[in-house]
């Protein structure tokens, strides 16, 4: 049906949201606004589809009945910021909740703009992004100053013409009060930039003139959304005011003080835009304040505030959810947060980059990249990246460890696992010592560099697939005397075919020797590993021909057809000030020189031209010795290898190492890969005697020796003459080279109480003592400190650590520590300690805690908060320590009594100096955080017995009652006046406190809690329902969840409160308010308010209706009865109780109430 046109005609005002421009349309036509959707063939429900996108049906309607343009109708929609400033799914036109901070449901508004216009309200207050008003610079309101309620939820047209700028409730949205800002204040140049991004679609302003990302709106508005979030977290902690960007006033007076409350905690990735305005301003203006710098050290700079301000839980997530965010707002949160990373984050995060990026989560990015890194770096890069300090050989398997941690947020265990060539923790040590080398920043770019570089170009070898061969079968015995033939090189008795063997192995998997799957009957020496790291020097061009072929000829038979070797190019840091000289520069050919002529060893070599044995040994394997070059006689044969051999071997050489250092020819001849018998025809060559043969001593002498006086088998062979190997050999013919037992603890005889009471006492003083000498009777009875370490639980060094506390405490070693085949055993003075030990069965303990004023300072300090418990600010060190509440009463000299704590009521002189000096807190403030505080106003305490007296009708409750939102917003800190019974409403948050655990139904923090576990701040320490308080368990129940009950602003409840809050605080003659009288105390509200609960309807005559059914609007439920029913309790009457007594009694009391 085609739409009439309308006789009147109202333009819309610019920016004016299509359903207030028909409401405007049927003011002026005296019309309801249903008549007018009917005549426009529009629907009406509670959320139409038309305020989002009109069909084109109804934009024709529209225009037809109206006489604007389609064009203009479509703009009053939300579709207009479609893509810009929210987003609107293309086959539903419903709106997506994903946009950052998008649609609304409701609306903000300005009042101004309300009355200037007769309430014609702008499209974009719908938007999560609108939050001041840039035209009369003030906050947009948020609700209804009458009902509390958000204007504008769902459009319900009615059957009367709309009022401009009313409520629901009748209240004028135009009057409503808001904050003021000043002229170019930096929440409304924050709210107009917004806006400009949302219109133009694109962000060129400050940081994203010069970065190379995404410009468009969305992009930049999820920036600005998780740096507004981050803010708002850190307003959580500190206060709105604390964010300086902002500008807010420190104590406003003005009609709204919501910038007082601290925001509620968000989620970094929080889509949807705070409830408040001054929330959302505060984020944002917070954010673009960031963004607005030039560059990403500048924004990095800026943002510096919110990483240092988080707290120990949130701190991680700061970075954890950057793989989530947008790309600047990530690079500017890992930039902030690199001067407090370790170089594995730095690594992971890439900081050296001029844009850092979050690390993958992907698993398949680091399997692919696994399989282009050898386990041991390769020698060209290796060489390059030499630090002064720092062993190569260590180096090469650190530097793949650290090119696989770029970029990956999988464990540093499961990257280890990927090479096989180092643990974790050796990785960690490394790289933390390489991080304080000058050289780091270079290190770490061209690491991060050369990540980039695989994960675009992948290697042409599978290093993971070559890890995983089964090099057993390479290179047999056989084919290595027939290579050494063809290749007139000398095949050596066995050890150079070994050193060949391991070599070509790691040339192929690129693993390191000891890890290659190479079986042999025994362990090899260290003299073996030196000579394998050493082949290349004594490999000749000839050979190594052969021996490439050999291993192509392995590749093959394991059908595997990539190149032999392969390496990155070295011009991907080409450009970096790398830490070591290139190779490259080397003369090579005077290298050659002085190993053939002057027969220089590696090592040698290296001190001649300034560089690491690395680069020596990378060297001859690139250009390995040319026998060609370098004839030495005119004919190969014996000959030649016997004239090479004179020439490396000399007669001094020889001698030192015969002789002096009393090697035997056959571990001569293993040193230089030849026979023996040409060892033995150079002895006889250079006339050096040989050594008379030793006969073994007797197997008595050496168990005595070895296991008796546990002397090592260099020592013993020493005092014999012979090699260790010899001695070695000696001990394993005669059964002696197994090692000792460990040691028994049942042999022991028993020791007298009282000596064993003085043997311990030095270490007894301290607290670590008892269970440290309980931990040394279960550690002798292990072959060594690692093997005790794992089995009874410990940390790597733990055991190591304490055994030396305790031997310095009692002034003599207890456990002499295996070494060299021998196991761990206690010693003389250390049996007496088990012995002393086993006299006190096991247990032995101190009493009391630290001595007044010894207790140590503690490194985590915990500033309590305004009127916060003692236990509460304890239980809350505690939990950042990461420590129990044990622990830490022990360390502050505090004591965990039977049915609970005495110093929460008063504290005495001791222990106040020993907390004071353990945790830099006053004495007057922990004074004013116990129950002390009330003395003789609200209680009345038994100094003596350090107890409540029950002196009084009401005063100390059993446990505490709390608000959940204020532990929600404290993260789980307690107040000392909630332990008190005239504490039963929050002012702050306008609600009842709460009694019990909704879960268990306790009472919180009752009795004496198992302090020995860390403490769960804002949690229930009750055990569960059904359980007796003595047991384990524990309900850990979220009490921040608890549902309470609301009263609104100004309720007599609240009123009360404050009232008996001044009496709390001593005030008993100010008056609060002219309602009360200035004279009570709280012993006559008490009396009266017992009475009240006892039978209210005796106050009836007294007690207005409207105030009796105020005081507590309990829905359904009887007040009088459920009171009634708490009576039985005097020292724990409920909140409820407490609440509508003392309002009652305040009432009567009044004599302007009677």
């Amino acid at each position: 049906m085609t739409a009439r046109t309308f006789p009147i005609r109202v333009a819309p005002i610019d920016g004016e949201a299509i359903d207030s421009w028909l409401e405007a349309l049927a003011r002026r036509m005296a019309t309801p606004v249903g008549e007018v959707l009917a005549a426009l063939n529009l629907p009406v429900t509670r959320r139409p589809s038309w305020r989002v996108r009109p069909s084109p049906a109804q934009l024709d309607t529209i225009a037809t009945a109206t006489g604007l343009h389609p064009d203009a109708v479509l703009a009053m929609t939300l579709s207009r910021y479609d893509g810009t400033g929210l987003e609107i799914d293309r086959t539903s036109d419903r709106i997506a909740a994903s946009f950052p901070f998008g649609y609304r449901p409701w609306s903000r508004y300005c009042p101004h703009c309300l009355a200037h216009t007769d309430g014609r309200w702008q499209l974009h207050w719908r938007l999560g992004w609108s939050f001041a008003c840039v035209r009369h610079h003030c906050l947009l309101a948020d609700e209804c100053p009458r009902c509390g309620k958000h204007p504008r939820p769902t459009f319900m047209p009615g059957y009367s013409v709309p009022s401009a700028s009313l409520c629901a409730c009748g209240c004028n949205l135009a009057d409503a009060a808001t904050l003021t800002l000043r002229p170019r204040h930096p929440i409304s140049e924050a709210q107009q930039q917004i806006l400009d991004v949302i219109a133009d679609d694109r962000a060129d302003f400050g940081i994203y003139s010069t970065h190379t990302g995404s410009r468009q709106a969305r992009s930049a508005l999820n920036d600005v959304k998780v740096l507004a979030n981050r803010a708002l977290n850190y307003a959580s902690l500190h206060g709105l005011t604390a964010v300086k960007s902002a500008d807010l006033p420190a104590d406003s007076h003005q009609e709204c003080v919501a910038a007082t409350e601290r925001p509620p905690r968000r989620a970094t990735l929080h889509a949807r835009a705070p409830q408040r305005a001054i929330d959302t301003a505060v984020g944002v203006t917070a954010a673009l304040d960031i963004l607005r710098a030039p560059t990403l050290n500048a924004a990095a700079d800026r943002a510096r505030w919110l990483i240092k301000g988080q707290n120990r839980e949130t701190g991680p997530a700061e970075l954890h959810s950057c793989s989530r965010e947008g790309t600047v707002s990530a690079a500017i949160i890992i930039r902030a947060s690199a001067a407090w990373m370790g170089p594995i984050n730095q690594l992971r995060y890439r900081t050296v980059l001029p844009a850092p990026r979050p690390p993958d989560r992907s698993q398949l990015r680091l399997q692919r990249l696994a399989a282009s890194v050898p386990a041991v770096f390769w020698p060209a890069w290796s060489a390059r990246f030499i630090v002064e300090g720092t062993r190569a050989i260590n180096l090469r398997p650190v530097l793949s460890a650290a090119t696989l941690l770029v970029g990956t947020s999988a464990h540093l265990t499961e990257v280890m696992n990927q090479l096989g060539a180092i643990s974790a923790q050796a990785v960690k040590c490394y790289l933390f010592a390489l991080s304080h080398s000058p050289a780091w920043p270079t290190i770490s770019t061209a690491i991060v560099r050369l990540n980039d570089f695989l994960a675009e170009q992948p290697a042409p070898i599978n290093y993971t697939r070559r890890r995983q061969l089964d090099y057993s079968a390479l290179l047999p015995l056989d084919r290595w005397q027939q290579i050494c033939r063809t290749a007139g090189d000398l095949p050596g008795a066995g050890r150079k075919a070994i050193a060949a063997r391991y070599y070509l192995a790691e040339k192929i998997s690129g693993s390191p020797t000891r890890t290659t799957a190479i079986n042999h009957q025994r362990a090899h020496s260290q003299s073996l590993w030196n000579q394998v790291r050493d082949f290349t020097r004594v490999m000749t061009a000839q050979l190594r021909e052969h021996l490439d072929d050999e291993a192509r000829q392995f590749l093959q038979r394991n059908a595997i057809h990539e190149p032999l070797t392969w390496q990155p190019p070295l011009d991907v840091v080409s450009d970096l000030a790398l830490p070591a000289p290139d190779p490259a520069a080397i003369d090579r050919q005077e290298l050659r020189r002085l190993a053939v002529d002057g027969s220089y060893t590696v090592g040698q070599l290296a001190a001649h031209f300034g560089i690491d044995s690395l680069t020596v040994r990378y060297l001859f394997d690139e250009e390995p010795i040319d026998l060609n070059h370098y004839p030495l006689q005119s004919r190969p044969g014996k000959a030649v290898f016997a004239s090479r051999l004179r020439a490396e071997l000399g007669e001094q050489t020889l001698r030192d190492l015969y002789v002096d250092g009393r090697l035997s020819l056959r571990q001569i001849a293993g040193r230089y890969g030849i026979n023996v018998h040409r060892i033995q025809d150079l002895v006889a060559q250079y006339g050096i005697p040989m050594r008379r043969r030793v006969n073994s001593p007797s197997r008595a002498w050496l168990a005595e020796q070895r296991f008796d006086k546990r002397r090592t088998i260099a020592d013993i062979a020493n005092e014999v003459g012979v090699h260790p190997a010899t001695l070695s050999l000696w001990l394993s013919q005669v059964g002696l080279k197994k090692p000792a037992t460990t040691y028994h603890q049942s042999r022991l005889p028993p020791m007298d109480t009282q000596a064993a009471i003085e043997l311990l006492k030095p270490a007894l003083t301290n607290k670590y003592g008892p269970p440290w000498l309980q931990m040394l009777t279960k550690a002798v009875e292990f072959p060594s400190i690692p093997t005790a370490e794992r089995d009874l639980g410990l940390g790597t060094g733990t055991l190591r650590r304490r055994l030396g506390k305790l031997e310095t405490a009692l002034g003599a070693p207890v456990i002499t520590r295996n070494a060299a085949g021998l196991a761990m055993a206690p010693t003389p003075f250390g049996i007496d300690v088990v012995r002393a030990v086993q006299a006190l069965h096991g247990t032995v303990t101190i009493s009391g805690t630290n001595p007044p004023g010894v207790a140590p300072r503690l490194t985590v300090h915990v500033a309590p908060l305004p009127g916060e418990a003692l236990d509460s600010w304890l239980e809350t060190t505690a939990h950042r320590c990461r420590t129990s509440l044990a622990d830490l009463l022990g360390a502050v000299g505090l004591t965990q009594g039977s049915k609970g704590p005495r110093w929460i009521v008063v504290m005495t002189p001791d222990e106040l100096r020993s907390v004071s000096k353990a945790t830099g807190i006053t004495q007057r403030q922990l004074r004013t955080m116990t129950l002390q505080r009330y003395d003789g106003v609200a209680i009345d305490i038994d100094h003596g017995r350090r107890v409540v007296a029950r002196t009084r009708y009401w005063g100390f409750g059993a446990g505490s009652r709390y608000c959940p939102a204020c532990l929600a917003q404290t993260q789980g800190r307690w107040k000392i006046e909630w332990r008190l019974v005239w504490s039963f409403a929050c002012r702050r948050h306008q609600c009842l406190l709460a009694d019990t655990c909704p879960s268990c139904g306790n009472y919180p923090r009752v009795g004496a809690r198992k302090p020995d576990a860390v403490p769960q701040p804002g949690r229930c320490a009750s055990p569960p329902r059904g359980n007796h308080r003595g047991g384990k368990r524990r309900c850990l129940a979220d009490l921040t969840d608890t549902k309470v009950l609301k009263v609104p602003s100004g309720h007599p409840v609240l009123e009360a409160q404050r009232h008996i809050d001044h009496l709390l605080a001593g005030a008993n003659a100010a008056r609060p308010s002219t309602e009360w009288t200035p004279s009570l105390t709280l012993d006559d509200i008490a009396t009266h308010a017992r009475q009240a609960i006892k039978d209210p309807m005796l106050l009836s005559d007294v007690v207005p209706p409207d105030l009796l059914a105020a005081a507590i609007p309990h829905q359904g439920t009887d007040l009088h009865t459920t009171s009634r029913s708490q009576l039985s309790r005097l020292f724990k009457p409920s909140a409820y109780d407490v609440a509508a007594g003392t309002l009652l009694a305040l009432a009567v009391l009044n004599p302007g109430r009677r």
